[in-house]
């Protein structure tokens, strides 16, 4: 956790005294006092603004700190990381499906945080290996939404389907299946996968 040290000015320093040869003169005297014045008067407005910078400054890291859910909470996915992690930008899920499981344990056990959910998908291809379902678990409002996106800048892709090699297709052998092709010019270009 992160220190914050502020150098606070206890009191201002005391107005300077006039020097003496100028106390026999009035107006002198009177010149000098309000030097001193609108100097004091100056200090006093720079040291109130300062107070109030500081004070805002220090609002401001409370709330960052404490109330981090403010903008919403999020959970970040990442194709090398790892479903044990904890879902966070420096530990990111490896599945869409885990950070799914997380938003709904995450509403379960603390309901909605003030902003929702933002489940970051970070760059790279996530591969489904059954389909993902989305239901009225999974469901926002406008208020606190739920928001699956890529993270800002990068490309993502999710694929649910296999690849599969073409040099594994060959054309079709059987009589029957080519009779069955209405248009027989393109039999010929007709591949099937066994």
């Amino acid at each position: 956790m992160s220190s914050i040290y502020l150098r606070v000015k206890s009191s201002p320093s005391p107005p300077k005294a006039p020097p003496k040869k100028a106390l026999d003169d009035r107006s002198s005297l009177r010149q000098h006092a309000c030097m001193n014045a609108k100097r004091e008067i100056n200090k006093g407005v720079v040291m109130t603004r300062t107070k109030k910078n500081c004070i805002l400054t220090l609002v401001l890291v409370f709330s960052v700190l404490c109330c981090g859910e403010l903008l919403g909470k999020d959970f970040y996915v990442d194709a090398n990381g790892d479903d044990t992690n904890d879902g966070s930008k420096d530990a990111p899920f490896a599945t869409i499906d885990r950070a799914r499981q997380a938003v709904r344990e995450h509403k379960k056990q603390k309901g909605f945080p003030a902003g929702g959910f933002n489940v970051w998908l970070r760059e790279g291809v996530f591969e489904l290996e059954e389909s993902l379902v989305f239901d009225f678990h999974d469901s926002g409002t406008a208020d606190w939404p739920i928001v699956y996106s890529a993270y800002p800048g990068e490309h993502v892709s999710i694929r649910g389907g296999v690849d599969i090699d073409p040099k594994h297709f060959t054309p079709i052998k059987d009589d029957a299946v080519r009779e069955r092709i209405v248009e027989q010019d393109i039999v010929d270009h007709i591949v099937q996968l066994d």
